[in-house]
């Protein structure tokens, strides 16, 4: 770094892998800008280490005095700011301060803080959305959707806060929380003869990694009594492609005990078609990123149409997922996608709602009103 500064310029470590580099020649942040290419270009040229090659990236954070602080202290507050901001773009860039970026960086370091707390306080609500049989028209499923009733920010919804469970380690036990609570609310339906439906899962690849997950998934089957038909797992291409046969082989065995497997979110992943055709699936759930296009654009169209007849080549279920329109459900109808869900019908509701639902029969909003709510084995 030092090579790629001016003489009057200082480089400080100031953790293990943090530096400040005060730059006094730039003039502005034009220049400040200029010196970034060069300094990223260093840092990733490889590092011999006695035998070992070791490549290496920077995430870089600007702050420009005396617009973005104008003490020692602020200054370097709001650069590392922005190279937080840096490292969530992917790192291997920079990033200059923006004053915007306190409020977000605030509320992300807040609701980290505040994870390692939320499941002992319970905090955590899972919201159900229902899965509907075409051709019966019953609701045959729910996905479980986890929430986060935040104190101070509200109901906070997972694409907000999974990654930070991710980053922070606390997804295996948020996940062994979402399979037992969804497991003991679809007990709870079934005892109260209201319905008899699959729940699904979401499930993360860090889970897989852990290597607990057969074992968390007997542990909520065993602790509510649970049919293992009672239950399906999702997963997306990336986890299954992150260690290809080490899924597979938990995948097995999740198969083995009876529980259904299906691929969320299928068409938006790089997964090798000869590769699925030997996973133990189910089900196939189209994107809403295509089923969103279906009735607009004629590529989303053809590939919705592939997936789904792919799928019946298979024989696998398919679930379109985002279904928002009649249009786009005529669509899918039309090409026997058997199974649907999304705000056409209904949009994710608490389980006090979906009890209500269940025990009032209350018809979904479908195509002339004709999905009643209705059990059904599946």
């Amino acid at each position: 770094m030092s090579s790629r500064i001016g003489p009057t310029d200082t480089v400080a470590r100031l953790a293990s892998d943090e530096f400040a580099v005060v730059l006094t020649e730039a003039g502005d942040c034009y220049q400040a800008a200029a010196t970034m290419p060069e300094m990223l270009a260093t840092l990733s040229e490889p590092f011999q280490v006695g035998e070992t090659v070791v490549d290496l990236h920077a995430s870089i954070g600007i702050a420009v005095f005396p617009e973005d602080g104008q003490d020692e202290y602020n200054l370097l507050k709001n650069a590392d700011t922005a190279m937080q901001r840096a490292k969530e773009l992917g790192g291997n860039t920079y990033q200059f301060f923006a004053p915007g970026m306190n409020a977000k960086a605030v509320t992300y370091i807040t609701l980290g803080r505040d994870l390692r707390n939320a499941q002992s306080e319970e905090q955590f609500e899972l919201y159900y959305q229902p899965v509907v049989d075409i051709r019966s028209g019953a609701v045959v499923g729910a996905e479980s959707l986890i929430r986060w009733n935040h104190p101070e920010f509200g109901m906070i919804p997972p694409d907000r806060f999974i990654s930070l469970a991710e980053d922070s380690g606390l997804i295996e036990p948020i996940g062994e929380w979402v399979l037992r609570e969804a497991c003991r609310q679809n007990r709870l339906w079934r005892d109260q003869g209201l319905a008899s439906l699959r729940i699904a899962v979401n499930v993360s690849s860090r889970q897989f990694k852990r290597g607990r997950l057969v074992g968390a998934v007997f542990a909520a089957l065993s602790e509510t009594g649970l049919s293992p038909a009672s239950l399906a797992v999702e997963i997306t291409e990336s986890a299954f492609l992150a260690d290809a046969e080490e899924t597979n082989a938990i995948l097995r065995k999740l198969s083995s005990m009876g529980i259904a497997i299906s691929v969320d979110d299928f068409g938006t992943g790089h997964s090798s078609l000869s590769y699925l055709r030997r996973l133990p699936l189910s089900t196939l759930k189209v994107d809403r990123a295509f089923v969103n296009d279906v009735t607009t654009s004629a590529d989303a169209a053809a590939i919705t149409d592939a997936i789904i007849a792919m799928a019946h080549r298979l024989n696998l279920n398919v679930v379109a997922e985002g279904v928002d329109d009649e249009a786009q459900f005529e669509f899918l109808r039309a090409r026997d996608c058997e199974m649907m869900q999304g705000y056409y019908f209904s949009p994710p509701i608490s389980a006090a709602e979906f009890t209500d639902m269940l025990r009032k029969g209350r018809r979904l909003s479908g195509p002339s009103d004709l999905f009643s709510v209705m059990g059904s084995e599946s």
